[in-house]
């Protein structure tokens, strides 16, 4: 069966993208289109969404990892927008909302290396910078390259270091 979706989208898992806001406040984005290459995570926004309004300006973010018990946190602030006055084509089903740490019941914990807070109860925190930031080819996203400074991790979520193997050789 050939067919023609409107959007092609397989699902990734969701995250908490951090970013700061004009007023050195923390804006909190949740976004599901997000993939690891190495150090670097390429995010798909929409051009015109507060969060990649915020990266333009100032283009520091962490990028929080929930694990599944942080779905009603999320989906808490999943209609909220940190944009004052809600821009017209989301009047129908946002809101603004300046605290959304606060909607979300999560709690803002201070980054070593970015300006964003990290959400402390994420498991895994990954503290970021721009690299790249330009409109996709079809101009209806913005492609965003972060390079990866910091990574914060539960020691639950952590395996043990990897041992070094040698062959039967003797060579590592």
């Amino acid at each position: 069966m050939i067919i023609n979706p409107k959007i092609l989208y397989f699902g990734t898992p969701v995250v908490l993208l951090s970013t700061e806001n004009d007023d050195a406040s923390a804006n909190l984005a949740p976004m599901s289109s997000a993939w690891a290459l190495g150090q670097t995570v390429v995010l798909g926004l929409g051009p015109e969404g507060h969060t990649a309004n915020n990266l333009r300006k100032r283009p520091e973010l962490v990028i929080n990892l929930p694990d599944p018990r942080l779905w009603p946190a999320v989906e808490a602030i999943a209609d909220l927008t940190g944009s004052d006055p809600v821009p017209e084509h989301k009047r129908p089903a946002y809101r603004h909302e300046r605290d959304k740490f606060g909607a979300a019941g999560l709690t803002a914990v201070e980054s070593l290396r970015v300006r964003p807070p990290r959400v402390a109860e994420c498991p895994l925190q990954l503290e970021a910078r721009v690299e790249h930031m330009a409109l996709d080819a079809s101009g209806e996203f913005v492609i965003v390259q972060v390079g990866v400074v910091t990574v914060h991790a539960d020691p639950g979520i952590v395996g043990p270091a990897p041992t070094t193997l040698t062959h039967s050789n003797g060579v590592r």
